[in-house]
C-alpha cells in the first residue's frame, strides 16, 4: 500500500499495478495538488483518489495521453472537488469505477471526450440519481459492451455525444434507460 501525503506531486504518469494506492487532500497530512499525464490501474490494482485539486496534463509525450484507464479486475474510487477534464475514461476487463462526493456539497463533473465501459465493468456514483447530479459529461463517444453497467444518471444526457455504441450494454440491461433512450430507433 502506498499513501501520498504532505505536498504537491507532479508525475508523468501514475501506474497502479496490482497494488493499492491512496492519494487524498482530506487526511491529517494532505497533499496540496496532483498533476499527472495519465492514470493506469491494472492487474487487480486499487486506486483511492480524493482530491481538492487535480490536473490531468496531456502534453508529456505521445505515450501518455492524459486519460484514466482501469482494467484487469481493478478498482478506482475517485472524488475530485472541482470540475476536471481529460480526454478519455476507460473501465474494462471486469473493473469498477466508483465516483464519490467526499468533501464538498457542490457539484463536480468529470468531462471526457470518450467513455468506454467494457464487458463486466461497472461505473457507479455516490452522488448520481434520485435528484443527484450527473458526474460525467461525454463530448465525443460512449461505448458500452455486453454485461457492462453504468448507473442511472451518472452520465449527463442533456447534450449527448454524437457517437453512441451502447446497444450491447442496453441489450444486457446494465445500461439504464436514460442512456438507452438516446439510441435512435
Amino acid at each position: 500500500m502506498v499513501n501520498l501525503s504532505n505536498g504537491a506531486f507532479n508525475f508523468d504518469g501514475l501506474y497502479v499495478d496490482g497494488a493499492t494506492v491512496s492519494i487524498s487532500s482530506s487526511t491529517g497530512s494532505p497533499i496540496s495538488s496532483l498533476e499527472t499525464g495519465g492514470i493506469w490501474v491494472h492487474n487487480g490494482g486499487a486506486l483511492n483518489l480524493f482530491l481538492d485539486t487535480f490536473v490531468m496534463k496531456n502534453d508529456i509525450n505521445e505515450l501518455i495521453s492524459g486519460g484514466i484507464s482501469i482494467w484487469d479486475n481493478s478498482t478506482a474510487n475517485v472524488g475530485i472537488a472541482q470540475d476536471t477534464s481529460f480526454p478519455f475514461l476507460s473501465v474494462v476487463g471486469g473493473s469498477n469505477l466508483r465516483l464519490a462526493q467526499e468533501f464538498q456539497s457542490g457539484r463536480y463533473l468529470l468531462t471526457e471526450q470518450d467513455l468506454t465501459v467494457g464487458w463486466g465493468s461497472i461505473i457507479n456514483s455516490n452522488a448520481a440519481g434520485n435528484g443527484g447530479i450527473s458526474n460525467i459529461l461525454v463530448k465525443n463517444s460512449i461505448k458500452a459492451g455486453y454485461n457492462s453497467f453504468i448507473q442511472y444518471a451518472v452520465v449527463d444526457t442533456s447534450n449527448p455525444p454524437p457517437t453512441l455504441s451502447i446497444v450491447d450494454g442496453c441489450a444486457s440491461k446494465g445500461i439504464h434507460s436514460d442512456l438507452c433512450d438516446l439510441i435512435p430507433e
